[in-house]
């Protein structure tokens, strides 16, 4: 994913995410309903409730970089963790997973990279 914005972002590249606010409840789990293909990852990560994990890590690679510089360069460094976990999420997930199942996948993925960021 080279580019930025929510097309990069999604799982299979091909439509953005479909959901209905009238249908959607917080207590039904999201991915017995719906795969997260075609969702975006900022979705998945939210519903997964990864945010702030999530955040932990860009914070930590942004400061071993020397903090914050530009736009530019934060793109350069979280893009390639956004790219990275997405790929994790493609090649672990199985049809039929719960939320909770994938959100051990993302909060795994984030605890190994906060050991060694590899960027």
């Amino acid at each position: 994913m080279s580019e930025t914005g929510e097309e990069s972002e999604m799982i299979n590249g091909d439509h953005p995410p479909t959901s209905d606010p009238d249908t959607f409840s917080p207590t039904a789990d999201t991915f017995q309903n719906e795969s997260p293909v075609g969702m975006t990852l900022e979705r998945i990560i939210d519903l997964t409730g990864e945010f702030c994990h999530l955040n932990e890590l860009v914070i930590s690679v942004i400061d071993s970089r020397g903090g914050y510089t530009s736009p530019g360069a934060y793109l350069e460094t979280v893009q390639p963790l956004l790219d990275r976990l997405e790929l994790e999420i493609r090649i672990r997930y199985r049809s039929g997973m719960n939320t909770h199942e994938i959100k051990q996948i993302i909060s795994e993925w984030i605890d190994r990279e906060c050991g060694h960021p590899r960027i």
